[in-house]
């Protein structure tokens, strides 16, 4: 569950991304968040665009769950059966389990838009439309140099590919971001707790904008490469330089 996923105290793909761009102030403020997590300083409050990321993820990914809140119903289940009020159960558990979003009908049209070519984008990729709930959201757990880790990755098939999806309003920006926003050292951290390591690994970027443009990156061996020393290297930092931070 996603609660339990939050809950877990181990290092995440965010944190990798973070601890790359700035290490001693993720490091400050992760200690800060243990220490006072009603400080002034402290807001996990979602952004527009983070909910709008939010929306767009389980409209891509969790069609029975989007569906099932009433969205769109372009994938339907029959809500009378046991497995519909299953599916319905878990779709209203999933809502409170994000920060209360309330999916704001405005944006269902980008949902509507993005979803063709979404299922294009899996298709350039040679994966099918994935509708099972078992590669999708998955949970990720281990350890590196004593490190407790965790990842969740948007879509994984065990041994073949790891997929993550990525939202982006500035469509001209989306390749330099991969390594420019370190999204090679964070897939590389849910590659390296993969129980089978997977044999191919890309990023699907999603336009939040007009024309919602799909289209997938698969990442070179080179890329992946040093997405893993990246990630390995801020790891192994957390792991060797102890904390002289405040508190």
């Amino acid at each position: 569950m996603i609660s339990d996923y939050r809950a877990h105290t181990g290092i995440g793909g965010t944190d990798v991304r973070e601890m790359l761009t700035d290490f001693d102030k993720w490091r400050y403020m992760r200690e800060l968040r243990a220490k006072d997590p009603e400080h002034w300083l402290i807001d996990d409050s979602p952004t527009p665009a983070m909910q709008l990321g939010t929306l767009i993820h389980m409209g891509l990914l969790q069609p029975w769950l989007y569906d099932a809140q009433g969205i769109v119903m372009d994938y339907t289940h029959s809500f009378a059966t046991i497995e519909g009020k299953n599916i319905k159960k878990k779709a209203q558990a999933r809502a409170s389990e994000i920060d209360g979003f309330l999916i704001r009908y405005e944006h269902d049209h980008i949902v509507k838009e993005l979803r063709p070519n979404w299922i294009s984008a899996l298709g350039n990729l040679k994966v099918p439309y994935v509708l099972d709930p078992n590669v999708v959201e998955v949970e990720l757990y281990g350890t590196h140099e004593g490190v407790q880790c965790k990842g969740m990755a948007d879509l994984l098939i065990d041994g073949e590919i790891l997929i993550d999806l990525k939202t982006i309003s500035q469509w001209h920006r989306r390749k330099d971001a991969i390594e420019g926003n370190f999204y090679h050292a964070q897939l590389a951290h849910y590659a390296a707790l993969c129980t089978l390591p997977p044999r191919r690994v890309a990023v699907i970027f999603a336009e939040t904008e007009p024309p919602y443009r799909v289209e997938a990156v698969e990442l070179s061996i080179d890329l992946q490469a040093r997405g893993m020393v990246a990630r390995n290297s801020v790891i192994e930092r957390l792991a060797n330089k102890p904390s002289k931070g405040p508190f």
